[in-house]
């Protein structure tokens, strides 16, 4: 973002300039002042702008409300315009709009996109105008998929035939599996649901001719091969329906994007009519590569949280997608170049990391603060393992129920959230799994959640659908903690008032985390060989003696982009006023019990790390002489963004002894670095300071594990460096570093789990105060940010699939 911009906009009083581009191959600008740096295609002056609305996430009930733009143009030449690229065969329907924000008088190039939407409404047109309405990228998701193709066969089929003989194959596409699909993995085939009264058969094909099905493998999915007779008598009712069946066995986020798209990552694709065919410009590949390795490895579709779904009928994409892809788990927020993005839905508490803090200096006006009691879900009832068998009646022969006695006994008495869950099978998923996957939305709403609306100043800008905030308002009380509201939020809404430039936010907190005992995990243990299988014995490079006490402080040195093991056969005790560092990347398996009674402290040793938390640096700063007084203009703070903004609930597998879902880098993202400082009397041009290394990541596998009064874990970031100078001003201090992560995963069920409360410092690195003059100098964090228990997580070693 430009210098210019971030400096006008900081001044409450100046006035704010709105421009749209109607991306066509030869793009038109309208603006509603006159604004250089634009092409000739420009109507200056002729627009009025109304409201920028984003989409609204409603996270209770896993759905996303379609956003919206509205404005009006004054045909000061629009005519003219538009049936120029009438002529050239360019329609109004779904052309781009993008929204771009700035101050008065200044160039386009200094402008901010906010949003971009499509062209899909009526138009309206009289007294001299045109009024638009403009929707997200949501509304082409509202299209139906899985619309099956259908024909009737023309000859009697007997249970072993391999060839069927139909009306027509037309509209019968074959489907390009992965090697994530149960049934003919890495196969380009396509099945078929021979349907008689209540009896059926699914079979494979591998081929066809216009009127011949061939390749056919029999008796699929708990059917038997079967005869089908051809009725001569010329009824059409009376032939035996032959349709397209749809089976789809893939990585979640790989198949969230394969329905969107219709492209399958890594090569192939989706047959026509089972996606929404929405162009690669609107869906953000890299959120769906980069989730997570426990839901999707784009180098290995067999790990991850594969789903599968059978016989599915014509159905809404988009109701598809929310309710059974990303139901309490996930959503699709939009950016503002208008693409889709894939994001977990993440816990929400008081202490988490934000973006930016919302208080008296940029608050207009603010709600009560709306303590949401009817909103409390503490009983989820899950039905899933979906069962079609012929001559019996299809439904889920698994049922889960994930309750809270805690939040029971808070709200007096249990609020049930029944739901069916299609994809999930009993052959890729558990009780454990779905555990694992709720937590966030159990932590969420087993209590009543927070929901707060604020309309802001301008000089609030950029934000998105799923980001979060601190708000603190003095003058609102938080009955958690009978103190002034000073917690963190997340934006489920943003409007832009294109007017003036307000901006009002809907949003949404926990009140209170969800603290329970972890999953029981299984009664067996790993065997004593996966222990020494897991990379080096650390006693070759720690000092410990025959009782398992650590009698050195010692290092265990990671990767910074892949997990290295070590393991020690026996117990491990790090004493008090020890310390083990942890370097990286660590996984470390103790084939007994894991007592910390000292320090154990994860570090980053490379900056290259983007895992958690955001990192902002000091802003860029610009010293000049303007009719003979002494100006400093304040730029852009650069920004680091982490993939998730604490450690996420992970989906942890068992493969009969090889545990899956453990990503290799879950370090904490490195501070950002500070923005360059610009003496433009001496053409002094100097550097920002360096962003500090995040903390580092460590995963334990032990059979028990204790912490005493005195263990502590620091997963902290490393403190950014002040920016050079360039008297009298100073380049932006870089950015502190974000904490790292801490996994414990308990072998057995009957063995002992430690409890972490306040034993987990995770804190952001401090970004120094600029030596010079720089008033936005200093980064992120310039006070305390701890996330403490939200970077570690302890789980059972679930039981083996």
């Amino acid at each position: 973002m430009s210098e210019i911009f971030l400096n006008e906009v900081r001044s409450n009083s100046q006035s704010i300039a709105t421009v749209i581009k109607f991306d066509f191959t030869e793009p038109l600008f309208i603006t509603t002042h006159v604004t250089s740096g634009l092409p000739n295609t420009t109507l200056q002056g002729s627009l009025i702008p109304n409201t920028s609305v984003s989409q609204k996430l409603n996270s209770d009930e896993s759905r996303a409300e379609i956003g919206s733009i509205s404005f009006t143009v004054l045909d000061l030449g629009l005519s003219t315009e538009l049936k120029a690229r009438f002529d050239n065969n360019e329609g109004l329907k779904r052309v781009p709009v993008e929204v771009y924000r700035g101050k008065v008088g200044t160039d386009f190039a200094d402008f901010l996109l906010i949003q971009t939407q499509l062209i899909d409404n009526s138009i309206s047109m009289g007294d001299g105008r045109y009024r638009f309405q403009c929707s997200d990228i949501q509304r082409s998701a509202k299209k139906q998929i899985f619309d099956v193709a259908e024909t009737t066969i023309t000859q009697s089929v007997l249970p072993s035939d391999d060839v069927m003989s139909v009306v027509s194959t037309e509209g019968f596409e074959f489907c390009e599996h992965t090697s994530s699909f149960g049934d003919a993995p890495n196969e380009t085939v396509l099945y078929l649901k021979l349907k008689n009264g209540d009896d059926f058969e699914i079979v494979r094909v591998t081929g066809k001719t216009e009127n011949q099905f061939t390749g056919i493998t029999r008796g699929l999915f708990y059917t038997t091969p079967l005869t089908f007779e051809f009725d001569d008598s010329g009824e059409e009712d009376d032939q035996i329906t032959v349709m397209e069946y749809v089976y789809l066995e893939m990585p979640m986020p790989a198949m969230v994007y394969a329905l969107l798209t219709g492209d399958i990552i890594g090569g192939g694709s989706l047959p026509e009519r089972w996606h929404l065919g929405i162009e690669e410009r609107w869906v953000n590949r890299d959120s769906f590569e980069n989730v997570g390795e426990d839901w999707f490895d784009p180098n290995n579709y067999l790990l991850g949280l594969i789903y599968r779904f059978q016989d599915l009928e014509k159905t809404e994409g988009k109701s598809f997608i929310e309710r059974q892809l990303l139901r309490m788990i996930a959503y699709l927020p939009i950016g503002a170049e208008g693409a889709l993005s894939l994001k977990r839905l993440s816990r929400v508490i008081a202490q988490t990391d934000y973006t930016q803090t919302l208080n008296a200096s940029n608050i207009i006006r603010y709600s009560d603060l709306r303590y949401q009691l009817s909103k409390v879900k503490n009983l989820i009832d899950i039905q899933w393992n979906f069962v079609s068998i012929p001559n019996q009646a299809e439904g889920y022969s698994r049922q889960s129920i994930l309750l809270s006695e805690t939040s029971r006994e808070f709200n007096r008495g249990y609020d049930t959230l029944s739901i069916k869950l299609k994809g999930l099978h009993n052959s890729r998923q558990t009780t454990s799994t779905l555990r694992q996957l709720l937590a966030a939305f159990r932590d969420r709403y087993s209590f009543p959640p927070f929901e707060l609306d604020l309309d802001l100043l301008p000089t609030v800008f950029g934000l998105q659908v799923g980001e979060t905030v601190r708000v603190d308002l003095p003058t609102i009380t938080d009955p958690t903690t009978d103190a002034p509201l000073n917690r963190v939020f997340e934006v489920q809404q943003v409007k832009t008032n294109l007017i003036d430039g307000r901006v009002s936010v809907k949003l949404f907190a926990s009140s209170r985390a969800l603290e329970e005992a972890p999953d029981d995990g299984s009664d067996s243990t790993l065997p004593d060989s996966w222990y020494s299988e897991q990379g080096t014995d650390a006693s070759t490079l720690l000092s410990i003696d025959s009782d398992g006490f650590l009698t050195l402080d010692g290092t265990l040195t990671g990767n910074p982009d892949t997990r290295t093991w070590y393991f020690v056969l026996g117990d491990l005790t790090v004493p008090n006023g020890r310390t083990l560092t942890i370097e990286n990347n660590v996984g470390l398996a103790v084939m007994g019990y894991f007592q910390n009674d000292g320090l154990v402290r994860a570090k980053s040793t490379e900056g290259n790390s983007n895992f958690i938390g955001t990192t902002i640096g000091g802003a860029q700063v610009t010293y000049r002489i303007a009719d003979g007084q002494p100006v400093i203009d304040y730029g852009s703070r650069p920004q680091m963004n982490g993939l998730n903004d604490t450690l996420p609930d992970l989906t942890i597998q068992n493969n009969s002894g090889t545990l899956s879902g453990i990503p290799e880098d879950m370090r904490g993202t490195v501070g950002a670095q500070g923005g360059r400082a610009w003496n433009r009397q001496t053409n002094a041009f100097v550097d920002g300071g360096l962003g500090g290394f995040g903390g580092g990541s460590l995963v334990l596998v032990s059979r028990g594990s204790g912490v005493g009064v005195s263990g502590l874990y620091d997963l902290s970031g490393e403190g950014g460096a002040q920016g050079v100078d360039a008297s009298p001003i100073s380049a932006g201090s870089g950015g502190g570093g974000a904490p790292g992560s801490l996994v414990i995963l308990i072998d057995g069920n009957t063995n002992n789990y430690p409890v972490l409360n306040g034993k987990v410092v995770a804190q952001f690195g401090l970004s120094p105060t600029p030596n010079l003059v720089n008033d936005f100098g200093q980064g992120k964090a310039f006070g305390v940010i701890d996330l403490g228990m939200n970077n570690a997580r302890v789980v059972y070693v679930p039981v083996s699939t």
